[in-house]
């Protein structure tokens, strides 16, 4: 029990320390919806927004590298997003659990040619190492997306 409290904790605490780091954006709420992602592997930062951002939750939460959907023109605004990768693996390792982001939706707004925003919302399942799983709402963000050879996040915010 303590170990699941611990893991959720320190969920929160990443989440809102970088959320509160990034700012916030508003999200278009005529927006198109991906479907939700399976636990596994991420797909490249190719396809549309939400695949990519997709692919990069999947990566951040089973502790795997996210450097290959992150932007790469922008050191100031992606520093705190590869922080935060760094953080949660970590974590992530040291406690043993396993992050489940199937239950997340990926919905794109505002797209050009060369930009997107993509809102986040749903649910996250912790399974401890012990075996003990909680299920958390994800506070809803929007992921600023950039085509930068092949869609990439650039920012992340809260959404409103």
């Amino acid at each position: 029990m303590k170990s699941r409290s611990i893991v959720a904790v320190m969920f929160t605490l990443i989440l809102a320390a970088i959320l509160s780091g990034c700012g916030a954006s508003a999200s278009n709420p005529n927006s198109s919806s991906s479907p939700a992602n399976s636990a596994g592997n991420g797909a490249s930062a190719a396809g549309s927004p939400a695949d990519a951002a997709k692919g990069y939750f999947v990566a951040l939460y089973s502790g795997a590298a996210t450097d290959q959907f992150i932007c790469t023109g922008n050191p100031a605004a992606t520093a705190p997003l590869k922080q935060m990768g760094d953080a949660l693996s970590a974590s992530l390792s040291a406690s043993g659990a396993k992050v489940d982001t199937s239950g997340l939706t990926y919905e794109t707004a505002n797209q050009t040619t060369d930009s997107a925003d993509v809102k986040v919302s749903g649910k996250v399942t912790t399974t401890t190492k012990a075996g003990t799983s909680t299920v958390s709402n994800l506070p809803t963000q929007t992921l600023k997306m950039k085509n930068d050879n092949g869609w990439k996040v650039c920012g992340m915010g809260a959404s409103v």
